[in-house]
């Protein structure tokens, strides 16, 4: 092979982590390189008629390495219409889990053969992953390839305080078995009142 003896030692796992090394160091740069995030949401807002709105979250536990996932898909006038958690048990980290919530649900809305879609988020990192290209390196770059596929003619808005219904659901997906994903054709038990308040903030 041409290889010196002590770069034989060099194996599959260790050049697995050099290339997730340097993909971090790309993504680090992205950020500081991209601009000032947009002003921020501060309450949950329904989405134009003729067009469902996607929640996801995800929720990862760095002592564990595993997490959860969870989404809602809403309507225009802000009923759960499906939702889903599930759990992941290894995962590389927080965006990891962010990524995987958000295909989720992106899945879950193209089940139902809906082209009118607003996905929303509260990661900046999955919001500039999907509009860019600067984290197809990534060790998620596959997940965020095939979410782009799935996606190409929607909307993602980036907020910050409307994921309350998903941020619960990702927290009910760590404790799910891990071949078990949970789904609801409606509000999930437990969620209610998370939900009635968004649609009560959306009309005032």
């Amino acid at each position: 092979t041409g290889l010196e003896k002590g770069e034989r030692g060099r194996t599959a796992t260790g050049l697995a982590y050099i290339v997730a090394s340097q993909s971090d160091e790309f993504l680090k740069l992205a950020m500081k390189e991209h601009k000032p995030p947009p002003e921020r949401s501060t309450h949950w807002s329904r989405p134009i008629e003729d067009t469902l709105k996607i929640n996801s979250d995800g929720a990862y536990n760095g002592s564990t390495s595993d997490g959860g996932w969870g989404y809602a898909i809403r309507d225009s006038s802000g009923e759960v219409i499906r939702a889903g958690a599930g759990r992941v048990p290894y995962l590389m980290d927080a965006f990891h889990a962010q990524v995987l919530a958000c295909l989720a649900g992106i899945k879950a809305a193209g089940d139902r053969g809906t082209m009118n879609v607003e996905a929303e988020t509260d990661s900046l990192m999955l919001k500039m992953a999907i509009e860019g290209r600067e984290f197809s390196l990534a060790p998620a770059g596959g997940l965020i390839h095939e979410i782009k596929s799935i996606i190409s003619n929607c909307f993602m808005q980036f907020s910050v305080v409307c994921n309350k219904a998903a941020h619960a659901l990702a927290a009910r997906g760590c404790k799910c078995s891990p071949i078990a994903d949970l789904h609801w054709d409606g509000v999930p038990e437990g969620t209610e009142n998370l939900v009635a308040s968004d649609i009560a903030e959306s009309l005032s």
